[in-house]
C-alpha cells in the first residue's frame, strides 16, 4: 500500500510541476555560402526559426571546427536579421584579418535562450593572394654603349602594374663586390614601357660598373625588387669594357666519390652580365698550381682524377666574355683539402652477406629447423653481452613459469610500435647522425602454453653524409633504407590479470639499401641483406575496463640484435632498441 501511495504522489507531482512540452534545440543550418577575398571571408546563410543568434566556428583545419575552437557568437541583429526572423531570411558575417593564400574551414550553429543547435556541415575556402605586383623576374641587358644600358624584364604576375621604378648603383672599387653607391640618375626622358617591360638608362659614365634593380608598383603598393643585374659600360671609343669580374672566393671544398673534389664559390659575381667562366688552378703544393681547368659559371666546379692520399691546393679566377684577351679577375686565396677515399655504411668491399644470402639458393636440410631453437639458446648464452643477463632473468621469473604453463594465454596479438635503435657500429652513427627511429608492425600467434610465435617487419629511411677514411664529413649525400624483419619464440609469464612479462629470442633478416649522389652503393646485387639473431624482454599491460577495452593494451620492450653473427662481416648492423607500442588481442 505504501508503494502505491508513493507512485500516485510521484505521478501527481509530474502532472502539476513538470513542463507539458520539451523545448526543442534550434534546427541545423543547411545552406552556407563562403565568399573569400585576400584578407577576409564573407559568410552567408539562411536564418533558423526561434534562434536568437549564431555561433561561428573557424580554423585552418576541419578538426578546429569540429572541436568548436575559435567561437564567434553573434545575435540576430549582429548578422543583419530581425529579432524574430523567418526561416530563409539571409544572414551574413565578415571574418576579417585573415592570411592571404590560406585555406580556412568554417561551420555554424544556431542557439536560443536554452540550447545550441547541431553543427552545420563544414565548408572550406581559400583566401586570394596579394593584389600588389609580384617581383619582376629575368632582368637582363639587351644592349649597352659607353653611356647607356638597355634593360628588359618579365612581369612576375598578371596583376596590373602602373609604373616601374629602376634603381641604379655605381661601383666605386672594382676589387670590392660590396662597394655600391646610389646615383641620382633618372630615365624620365625614357620611362619604362609598361607593355614591353623595357627601358634604357642614359647619362652613364664610360668603362664603369653599374648595378640595376626593377620594382613594380600599382595603387595597392610595391613589389619586391628584382634580382640585381650588373653591367659594365663600354670603354671610351671601344665596343668592349676593360673591367674584370670581381675576385671570387672559395667558401668550401668537399670530397666526393671516386677521388673528386667539389668547390663552392661565394656570390661575388651573382648577376654579372658578362661573366663567362671560372678557371680553377690546382696542384699538390700551394706555390705550384700548375694544372688548370675552366668551368661554366652556372655549373658545378667538380675536379676529378686527383691523386689519392695527397693534399691538393685550389685557387679560382673569373673571366668575362670579351672575345680576345678576356678580362680576368685577381686569383682567389688558395684552399687545400686532403684527398682520400670516402665511404658509406655499406660500400666497404670487405663486408659480406650473411647466411641468409649465401645459402639462398641452397636447399636447407629439415633437421636445421629442429636444431634452430637449441642453437639460438646456445648462441644467446655464449654471447658475452647476454651470458649473464639471460640466466639471471630466467631465475627471477622461475616462480611464474609454472603459472604460465597452468594458465596459458591463448590470445593472438597484432601490434604497432615505435622503435628507437641504438646502433652498435660507430660508423653507422657518424654517417647517419646518431640513432634510428623505426615503425614496426608485428603479429604473434599462440602455439601452446604461454608460448607464441612472433613475426615483425619495420621500416626506416634516413639521410646522411659519407665519411672520409680519417672520419671527416664529406660533401657526398647518402640515404639509407632499412627493413628489419624477425621471427621469435616468446614466453608470456602472467603477473596479474592485466600485466604480463615476456621474454624470448629468434632470428633476424635485415635488408639495407644505400644510395649516394653519384651512384648506388652496390654491396651485393644493388642491396644488402644479412642474417642475425636477437633477444627480447618486456612487459604487456592490458587496459583495465573488462567490458570493451580489456583486449587492448600497451607494450614496453627492450631488444638486442646481433646482425653479423652468421657472416664474415666487419660491420654489426644491429644494436639495442627500445620499443613502445599498442597491441590488440583476439
Amino acid at each position: 500500500m505504501n508503494r502505491l501511495r508513493l507512485l500516485l504522489a510521484s505521478l501527481l507531482f509530474l502532472t502539476l510541476y513538470a513542463p507539458t512540452t520539451a523545448l526543442a534545440r534550434p534546427a541545423q543550418i543547411q545552406t552556407i555560402t563562403l565568399t573569400p577575398s585576400s584578407t577576409h571571408i564573407t559568410i552567408t546563410w539562411n536564418a533558423v526559426e526561434n534562434a536568437v543568434g549564431y555561433n561561428i566556428y573557424w580554423g585552418e583545419s576541419s578538426s578546429d571546427v569540429s572541436a568548436r575552437t575559435n567561437p564567434i557568437q553573434r545575435t540576430n541583429g549582429d548578422v543583419g536579421l530581425d529579432l524574430n526572423p523567418s526561416a530563409g531570411d539571409e544572414a551574413s558575417y565578415d571574418l576579417e584579418n585573415l592570411t592571404q593564400n590560406t585555406t580556412y574551414y568554417i561551420g555554424l550553429t544556431a542557439y536560443d535562450t536554452e540550447d545550441e543547435g547541431i553543427l552545420s556541415s563544414i565548408k572550406s575556402t581559400t583566401t586570394s593572394g596579394s593584389s600588389t605586383p609580384a617581383k619582376p623576374i629575368n632582368l637582363t641587358s639587351t644592349a649597352r654603349t659607353q653611356t647607356s644600358v638597355s634593360l628588359s624584364w618579365e612581369k612576375g604576375s598578371s596583376v596590373e602594374v602602373k609604373t616601374y621604378d629602376v634603381t641604379v648603383q655605381v661601383n666605386s672599387n672594382i676589387a670590392d663586390p660590396t662597394a655600391w653607391d646610389s646615383t641620382s640618375l633618372s630615365n624620365t626622358e625614357n620611362p619604362p614601357d609598361l607593355t614591353a617591360a623595357t627601358t634604357t638608362i642614359s647619362g652613364l659614365t664610360a668603362n664603369t660598373r653599374y648595378r640595376f634593380q626593377v620594382q613594380a608598383t600599382n595603387d595597392e603598393g610595391e613589389s619586391p625588387s628584382s634580382d640585381p643585374l650588373i653591367v659594365d659600360t663600354y670603354a671610351t671609343g671601344q665596343n668592349y669594357d676593360t673591367l674584370p669580374p670581381f675576385p671570387p672566393t672559395i667558401t668550401s671544398a668537399k670530397l666526393l666519390d671516386n677521388l673528386q673534389v667539389r668547390l663552392t664559390l661565394g656570390n661575388e659575381n651573382s648577376g654579372m652580365q658578362d661573366l663567362n667562366k671560372y678557371r680553377v688552378s690546382y696542384g699538390t703544393a700551394a706555390n705550384q698550381l700548375n694544372d688548370a681547368i675552366d668551368f661554366n659559371p652556372s655549373g658545378n666546379l667538380i675536379l676529378s682524377g686527383l691523386q689519392e692520399n695527397t693534399t691538393h691546393y685550389f685557387a679560382v679566377t673569373a673571366l668575362d666574355n670579351r672575345a680576345t684577351d678576356p678580362n680576368t679577375s685577381a686569383q682567389s686565396q688558395a684552399t687545400s683539402i686532403y684527398v682520400e677515399k670516402i665511404t658509406g655504411l655499406l660500400d666497404d668491399s670487405q663486408i659480406e652477406g650473411g647466411c641468409f644470402i649465401t645459402s639462398a639458393q641452397k636447399k636447407t636440410h629439415s633437421s636445421f629447423w629442429l636444431l634452430l631453437p637449441a642453437l639460438l639458446l646456445l648462441l644467446l648464452l655464449a654471447h658475452r653481452r647476454t651470458r649473464f643477463i639471460l640466466p639471471a632473468f630466467l631465475i627471477l621469473l622461475l616462480p611464474n613459469i609454472s603459472q604460465a604453463l597452468e594458465e596459458p594465454l591463448h590470445d593472438n596479438l597484432v601490434y604497432l610500435k615505435g622503435s628507437f635503435l641504438f646502433p652498435s657500429d660507430d660508423l653507422h652513427e657518424e654517417i647517419y647522425d646518431g640513432n634510428e627511429a623505426a615503425f614496426i608492425l608485428g603479429y604473434q600467434r599462440h602455439l601452446f602454453w604461454g608460448i607464441h610465435l612472433g613475426l615483425e617487419a619495420g621500416y626506416v629511411e634516413k639521410d646522411g653524409k659519407k665519411r672520409t677514411a680519417t672520419g671527416s664529413e664529406s660533401g657526398e649525400e647518402v640515404s639509407l633504407t632499412l627493413v628489419p624483419t624477425s621471427a621469435s619464440l616468446i614466453l608470456d609469464i602472467p603477473v596479474t590479470s592485466e600485466v604480463t612479462l615476456f621474454a624470448g629470442g629468434g632470428v633476424d633478416y635485415w635488408y639495407y639499401k644505400e644510395k649516394s649522389d653519384s651512384k648506388t652503393i652496390d654491396a651485393k646485387d644493388n642491396d644488402y641483406g644479412v642474417g642475425g639473431y636477437h633477444g627480447r624482454f618486456g612487459i604487456k599491460v592490458l587496459t583495465v575496463d573488462p567490458n570493451f577495452y580489456h583486449r587492448m593494451g600497451v607494450l614496453f620492450e627492450g631488444v638486442y640484435s646481433v646482425i653479423d653473427r652468421f657472416g664474415d662481416n666487419d660491420l654489426d648492423l644491429g644494436g639495442w632498441s627500445a620499443n613502445v607500442g599498442l597491441f590488440c588481442t583476439y
